[in-house]
């Protein structure tokens, strides 16, 4: 193979390793966004106690 075929392979094989990085951040970042829901929701039923 030639030199540019393996050099193209490779940004392929980093693009993609790159989205699958960025896709799990993102699912992260969303998981973490609902649990804020979850909080904020106890906290207001003990300012509601108070």
């Amino acid at each position: 193979m030639d030199n540019i075929t393996v050099l193209t392979w490779m940004f392929f094989i980093l693009s993609l390793f790159i989205f699958y990085l960025i896709g799990r951040f993102t699912l992260n970042l969303i998981r973490q966004h609902y649990n804020i829901y979850d909080i904020l929701f106890e906290l207001e039923e003990e300012e509601i106690k108070k």
